[in-house]
């Protein structure tokens, strides 16, 4: 399942969070709830900053209001955007 960046609306495979450099699949999904792609970029961890891609979408406002109310639950936010045909 896809979630989608806050910043620019390209879709990651949750999976993904587990390929990171963060020292824990927690770690990622929080940093990814803050940053969005920023978060996926390689390097230290440290310097990661928030995405600041060109927004690939025009539904981003859908994507944040979906993004604040998951509570930080990232397989329900993969669910609501698939629910939403935003996947």
């Amino acid at each position: 399942m896809d979630i989608l960046c806050i910043h620019c609306g390209e879709p990651w495979e949750v999976s993904m969070l587990h390929d990171t450099g963060y020292s824990s699949f927690n770690m990622a999904r929080l940093a990814f709830f803050k940053l969005g792609c920023g978060a996926m970029m390689e390097g230290d961890t440290e310097d990661h900053e928030a995405c600041s891609h060109v927004p690939c979408r025009d539904d981003l406002d859908t994507i944040r209001t979906l993004t604040e109310l998951s509570g930080h639950d990232i397989d329900g936010l993969a669910a609501d955007f698939a629910d939403f045909g935003l996947t």
